[in-house]
């Protein structure tokens, strides 16, 4: 929910399309040899949070300016990731990587240029670009490694300041009650980049 000129509801559908940071967690990997050949790991993760963001916006013309400060928290959790051993028989013994959930807790603070009423009366277009500074509070998540050994534990934290940037295009009806969305975004700063895009339906009132 947006505060300022009005507020709205977002439904819609996010993937990332490129994450890449270091990782303690991942360096175990490197050392098995997964059997046979072309062998994937994969797991589920649900992920649960929420985030409000206000800001005030001025409008010259065709051209909209709105400083905005948000906060946002997000839980995820993971489903356990069992590792073959290269054994075919399946009740030899295997490692297994137990997931506790993450959390994140961001502050952040930015401005977001637009440019509305491009194209046709009927069905205008809008045009978006948003720049925020995010500080993220708590970012950590834990790993346990079961094996027939002892069981180690490894922990991922992220900490810091980010810059994001934001692209959108938004189509509406000409009463802007309804519109159809579509984001690109990225966030990165020395050690950790992240490339997204996010399609959706705004209802506005």
């Amino acid at each position: 929910m947006s505060a300022g000129r009005g507020s709205h509801w977002l439904f819609g559908r996010e993937g990332g399309l490129e994450n890449k940071a270091p990782n303690r967690c991942a360096s175990p990997f490197a050392l098995l040899e997964l059997q046979p050949a072309g062998t994937e790991l994969d797991t589920d993760v649900t992920s649960l949070g929420g985030r409000v963001e206000g800001g005030w916006r001025w409008t010259s013309g065709r051209m909209t300016v709105e400083p905005l400060l948000g906060l946002s928290v997000v839980q995820s959790d993971f489903d356990d990731l069992r590792v073959p051993n290269g054994d075919p028989d399946p009740t030899r013994p295997h490692t297994t990587f137990v997931l506790d959930a993450a959390e994140s807790t961001r502050a952040s603070a930015g401005v977001r240029l637009g440019l509305d009423r491009l194209g046709s009366a009927a069905l205008p277009i809008g045009l978006g670009l948003t720049a925020r500074l995010v500080n993220e509070l708590e970012g950590s998540s834990e790993v346990s490694i079961v094996n027939p050994g002892p069981t180690a534990q490894v922990e991922d934290t992220l900490y810091g300041t980010f810059t994001q940037l934001t692209g959108s295009v938004g189509i509406t009806n000409a009463k802007k009650a309804l519109e159809g969305y579509f984001n690109v975004d990225s966030t990165f700063n020395d050690d950790y980049s992240s490339f997204g895009g996010s399609l959706g339906i705004r209802l506005q009132w």
